[in-house]
Order: C-alpha cells, then structure tokens, then sequence
C-alpha cells in the first residue's frame, strides 16, 4: 500500500507543475497595463490644452473685430478727415454764431440742423474712442512703446484722459435743444440770461482740442516728425 501512494503523489506533483506551466502569468499584463496609464493621461491634458487654445483664440479674434488699430486700419483715416471737417466747421462758425446770432427756436433753422449733425459725428468718435488702441511707453527705457489693445485698459484710459473734455463739449448743445424744445422760456426777453446762454455756447470751442488727438493718428500713420 506505500508504493500505490507514492505513485499517486508523484502523478499529483506532475499535473501541478503541468498546470503552473500552462497558466500564463499575469504580472507582465499589469505592468505593461501599469505603463501605459500615464502615456495616456498625458494625451488627455494635451487634448484639453489644445481646446483651451482654441477657444482663446476664438475669444481673441472676436475682440479683434472690435478693436481699432490707427496704424493698419484704413476707416479711421477717412473718418479722421470727417472729424477734421467737423473741427473747421465749429473753429470758425461757433465764434459768429455766439458773437451776433440768437439761439435757435425751431426744429427748422438750417444752422441748428447742422449743428446737430456735428454732435453727431462727435459722439460717434466718442464712441470710437472706447475701441481705439492706444500705445504706451514702458516703465523701462528699453521696453519702448507697446500698443495696448485690452478693451477694459482702454476704456479705463479714455475714463482718465478725454472722456470728461468730449462729454462737456458735446454736453453743452443741450442748451440749443432746451431752447427749441420750449420756446416759451427762450430768453428773448431775459438780457442776461441771454448773456450765459451764449457764454456756455462757447464751451464748444474745446472740441478744437481734439484735433491734437487726430494729428497724432495722422503722425503714426504716415510717420511724420512735427
């Protein structure tokens, strides 16, 4: 009865091993598996860089369509020239207009249609203004000047310098709207009130301060040295 189990045990001891030699071995799976999972995180972060890419790209031409630049845009130009009209136009009537004319009381008068039509053209740059780009001299000497084209920093910049002259100098033609509106308090009669309606009708002149602003668009583009 030993022999007969010994016989067994062997036969046993050989299916084992038959069986170990048989059963691939699953550690090279989870290493090979183990590499690859970083390789592949890598390909999803650049998936999203390359979306986050083009949509600030997308943001940026958007707000490309919107800005101005002097330097390259050929609109600008022309409607330089159309507020230079305007400027001539209030240098030269604005003085005869105050000096020898009564304000206007109706919608009608020739000279009170034209005069809005240039409020127009001045709120209009008005606006342009908040789209215009800018250049600023860097804080270093050798950083030269960079045109800044962020629409905040440009509005925030027009809030600081010409916002507050353009809004009075447009502002004061409601004092000819006033008086056509309700003719019955005009001052015909009023000697003195007269007298400030046509002082504050000189206010318009410093819409001529303007003009500095276009010869410096027309310097930049044509690079002329005044």
């Amino acid at each position: 009865p030993v022999a007969p189990r010994r016989a067994r045990v062997q036969v046993d001891m050989v299916r084992i091993a038959d069986d170990h030699t048989a059963s691939p071995m699953p550690a090279p799976v989870a290493v090979v598996r183990k590499m690859e999972a970083p390789e592949s995180e890598k390909t999803k972060q650049e998936q999203i860089e390359s979306l986050i890419d083009k949509v600030m790209q997308k943001e940026a031409a958007l707000r490309s369509r919107w800005i101005i630049d002097p330097r390259r845009s050929t609109r600008i130009g022309y409607w330089d020239a159309t507020t230079a009209m305007a400027l001539i136009f209030t240098a030269l009537v604005t003085p005869f207009e105050v000096a020898l004319l009564d304000p206007p009381n109706t919608p009608a008068d020739a000279l009170f249609l034209i005069n809005r039509l240039i409020d127009l053209i001045f709120i209009t740059d008005m606006y342009i203004q908040f789209v215009l780009i800018y250049p600023e001299e860097g804080q270093d000497s050798h950083e030269g000047v960079t045109w800044v084209r962020e629409p905040k920093l440009i509005a925030q910049h027009y809030f600081k310098t010409w916002f507050l002259l353009d809004f009075v100098s447009v502002g004061v033609s409601a004092f000819d709207i006033v008086g056509v509106a309700n003719p019955s308090s005009a001052p015909n009669s009023s000697t003195r009130l007269l007298r400030v309606l046509r002082a504050a009708r000189l206010i318009k002149m410093l819409r001529l301060i303007r003009a500095s602003r276009v010869f410096k668009r027309w310097e930049t583009r044509l690079a002329l040295n005044y």
